[in-house]
């Protein structure tokens, strides 16, 4: 069915190209085609809508499945980890009492054993004493004294014979020191490996079930090289300080001697790759170096690398100009064998071009008071300590 066209005068006269006529252009629209063509976009719109709108739900949707699975997941996880733990919790109290009534049993054995002999009380020595003593402070097994007997032997052995016995064992009971027949008083060490099984239980949320033992091999040198007694270290360390740790050089048990490696480990050529601090007194001042607090004790602790020395910039600890960042005391046929002070500069070759690396890092082992170097770039060679 054809539409019918609408038509309309421009009173202008210029016609559609712009050009002066004295005609009335005309020109024909399809209204009704227009509006139905706006009305078929609005319907397209409305649908595409719709359409957006219900795939937004049916995600929505399938993310609330998921996260409800998640959690379901969850709670079954967490369910059968707890029931896991409580079975082993069970089976290892059930273990518990079965060793506890095996040594109960045992105990009952031994106790009858000795009954049989006849022991007599008191203790007839200060071996058995001691041995009694540990029974009873759980630092001994008492696999040959039952507890019971222990205990009798502590009880009736006279005050004198006590004392007797103690001074005999050196005021001793177990390597622990003891006077009056009383242990001192102070903080008891806990036992490593107890330790341990708590601090695994805060890490991992259960107890500790096994104790695994590894064996390492290590290099240890049989023989070192020793360049002379350690005098002074300067560190620079993490604080931003500048630390001087000087050494005692006259007490034989508190002077600790620098020494080397014999010889390259990847060449093999007879040259100290590696400086070493042996014997005396190393215990470093921690709390000089603004180091004390918990944030840096730990079993090894880095201390700062060996102090570099600038140009133009003397070192000045006391009134004394210190030159070197390791002094140590020794004899050189150079100097016709006299007792001198050696200083080294650590990086001094290799600095500018390597950076701190080059000199080497100091390491403190805080539970044995111990000191020792790790990295740089130095050897150990005829004339003394290059690099």
């Amino acid at each position: 069915m054809a539409r019918a066209a609408t038509s309309r005068k421009v009173g202008s006269k210029e016609n559609f190209f712009g050009f002066l006529t004295k005609k009335h252009v005309t020109y024909q629209r399809d209204v009704k085609g227009e509006r139905a063509e706006l009305v078929r976009k609005a319907k397209a719109e409305r649908a595409a809508k719709a359409k957006r709108d219900r795939d937004e739900e049916a995600d929505r949707k399938r993310r609330e499945r998921e996260d409800a699975k998640r959690r379901m997941d969850h709670l079954r996880e967490r369910a059968r980890r707890k029931a896991q733990y409580e079975a082993e919790e069970r089976k290892a109290k059930a273990a518990e009492v079965r060793d506890r009534k095996a040594e109960d049993a045992a105990d009952r054995k031994i106790e009858a054993e000795w009954k049989a002999k006849g022991y007599k009380n008191p203790a007839k020595s200060a071996a058995q004493y001691r041995m009694a003593q540990a029974v009873l402070s759980g630092t001994a097994k008492y696999g040959n004294m039952p507890r019971k007997v222990a205990q009798e032997i502590v009880d009736r052995t006279p005050a004198k014979l006590r004392s007797a016995f103690m001074k005999a064992n050196r005021g001793c009971v177990n390597g622990v020191r003891v006077e009056g027949g009383k242990r001192k008083p102070g903080k008891r060490k806990r036992n490593p490996e107890a330790d341990a099984k708590a601090l695994s239980e805060k890490f991992h949320g259960r107890p500790a079930t096994s104790t695994r033992v590894i064996t390492e091999k290590r290099h240890v040198h049989k023989h070192l090289t020793e360049l002379g007694k350690l005098v002074r270290l300067v560190i620079d360390t993490p604080t931003g300080l500048v630390a001087v740790v000087n050494f005692n050089t006259t007490n034989p048990k508190r002077i600790v001697y620098l020494s080397s490696s014999e010889k390259d480990p990847k060449t093999g050529k007879l040259v100290g790759k590696q400086l070493y601090f042996k014997g005396g007194d190393q215990e470093v001042n921690l709390k000089q170096m603004g180091m004390d607090d918990d944030l840096w004790i730990r079993d090894r602790m880095e201390l700062g690398r060996l102090h570099e020395f600038k140009r133009g910039e003397p070192l000045i600890i006391n009134g004394e100009q210190v030159k070197g960042s390791i002094t140590y005391m020794t004899r050189k046929a150079h100097d016709n064998y006299k007792l001198i002070d050696y200083w080294h500069r650590a990086g001094e070759e290799t600095g500018r071009k390597v950076g701190p690396a080059a000199r080497p890092l100091v390491i403190y082992d805080y539970r044995n008071k111990k000191l020792e170097l790790a990295g740089g770039q130095y050897t150990v060679d005829a004339p003394g300590i290059i690099n």
